[in-house]
């Protein structure tokens, strides 16, 4: 029987003193930048994002109102209390990314699209981070993200977050919960999400599903 209780989430706003010393002393992009300059920007993403990009108009259409992109996954943020209703939210997308829509806008080159790995069926699945069932593609040999890309080039680049909340993530052992540091663009359309550490690194980014859509897929 999979555990889908295990994950304890709080969410708390930074302190502005606090939000203000991690990002002081870093050059401020002019402007905010819209969420289709942050998915054409090659800051974050590695040469597989194509293909995840592409399998966002399913995760959509199963009812994911975000989608987690790591390294080497793609996840819906959902999480489900029978797997049954898992496979069959998976069913729905992996159906809509066999004939995803056409891009009205074009995000990355013809030949990175044609070059990235295709990406794997989506399926049930139990992520690591709190054991519970949602879906999205198992672990596998992808770049969705560069890697180590430390948080202080993302507020060089992008500039100030909107705002900074964080989570404590319980994965249902002994072992101390995980910090999540979520900095908000973009009207929370894309979060940048950073791990524990003092100088932390990104470790995934957090899309609005529908808000990409709307950005830069035929509906």
């Amino acid at each position: 029987m999979f555990r889908t209780t295990a994950a304890i989430l709080i969410v708390l706003f930074l302190p502005a003193a606090a939000a203000n010393a991690q990002i002081a002393a870093v050059s401020q992009t002019p402007g905010a930048m819209t969420l289709l300059e942050m998915l054409r920007d090659p800051l974050l993403w590695g040469p597989d994002f194509p293909a995840a990009l592409k399998a966002i108009p399913g995760f959509a259409t199963a009812g994911e109102a975000q989608v987690h992109i790591q390294r080497r996954r793609v996840f819906g943020a959902r999480r489900f209390e029978q797997r049954a209703d898992a496979e069959q939210a998976a069913a729905i997308a992996a159906k809509t990314n066999q004939s995803p829509p056409r891009m009205r806008v074009q995000v990355v080159t013809p030949a990175a699209q044609k070059h990235a790995r295709v990406l794997p069926a989506v399926v049930a699945l139990v992520v690591p981070d709190d054991r519970t069932i949602r879906i999205g593609t198992p672990d596998h040999d992808a770049q969705y993200l560069i890697p180590d890309v430390p948080i202080d080039h993302v507020f060089a680049h992008f500039g100030k977050p909107e705002r900074v909340t964080v989570e404590f993530v319980d994965d249902g052992t002994d072992a101390q919960p995980d910090v999540w540091t979520l900095h908000h663009y973009a009207n929370g359309a894309l979060i940048v999400v950073t791990t524990n550490g003092d100088r932390p690194f990104v470790s995934r980014i957090l899309l609005d599903t529908r808000a990409v859509v709307r950005a830069i897929f035929e509906e």
